[in-house]
């Protein structure tokens, strides 16, 4: 029988990010953009436990030397943010707090070693995305503020 393409992801997403280690850089960018896909439904497809699981082995791919596994993993570490502790979240404000202290300051310092690129396409790119990501999440300001960094 046919499934849907985001369940199947879901109930094995933990073994596609355990996967991310053992796979070249594109494979990574492909991974990494189905498990971003679970975040970008309306209602949560995983539950915190695991969003944050999958989260937490996606960091480390933000210094990748690959700009777009980079981006990649930065679309995953945003959406899950915004899916989780964005307008319409049902978690506690505490807890709001935590996700977004734990991830968003991880954040921070590969995107400003993007934005400090010599080459202007990774400038731009990053810059666009730091563009959108203080658009659609302004909760995220803090984090780029002068005491923060």
């Amino acid at each position: 029988a046919p499934t849907n393409l985001q369940t199947t992801v879901a109930s094995h997403a933990l073994s596609y990010v355990a996967s991310l280690e053992l796979c070249g850089e594109w494979p990574q960018l492909y991974l990494l953009e189905g498990i971003a896909q679970l975040f970008q439904q309306k209602a949560p497809i995983i539950t915190l436990e695991e969003a944050e699981a999958v989260t937490s082995r996606v960091v480390p791919l933000l210094c990748s030397m690959n700009v777009a596994v980079c981006m990649a993993a930065f679309k995953v570490v945003i959406t899950m943010l915004l899916q989780f502790t964005g307008p319409g979240a049902l978690l506690a404000e505490d807890l709001v707090e935590q996700l977004n202290a734990k991830y968003v300051v991880d954040i921070v310092e590969p995107m400003l070693t993007l934005v400090c690129s010599t080459k202007a396409e990774i400038r731009y790119v990053a810059f666009r995305n730091l563009k959108l990501l203080l658009n659609v999440g302004p909760t995220f300001v803090h984090a780029f503020t002068p005491h923060q960094i």
